[in-house]
């Protein structure tokens, strides 16, 4: 949707595997196009509950606990249910 603005800077916390995760997209080397180049961030991960606790805890501390979280999938419901956890817990002022 940003991958060619200038205006917006995408970040994206997400399980990748190296590509062998679907979608396989969202590689740490798609950094956008054109005016966007650069404005694209990928930040890769496997699929341990902790690193979705941990990528979430460095955005939330780089953007000065500013942050929106979007869920997108959702295909096995088990582990789902305990990374958004993970990122829930970690976002909340207080705990969860």
């Amino acid at each position: 949707m940003f991958y060619d603005h200038d205006d917006v800077l995408y970040l994206s916390l997400h399980r990748w595997d190296n590509g062998n995760f679907y979608s396989y997209s969202g590689s740490p080397s798609d950094l956008g196009l054109g005016v966007g180049l650069d404005k694209n961030v990928n930040i890769t991960f496997s699929s341990e509950d902790d690193s979705y606790a941990f990528m979430t805890q460095m955005l939330k501390t780089l953007a000065n606990e500013k942050i929106g979280l979007a869920l997108k999938g959702g295909y096995v419901l088990e582990p789902l249910s305990a990374s958004a956890g993970a990122c829930l817990s970690a976002s909340s002022p207080t705990p969860i």
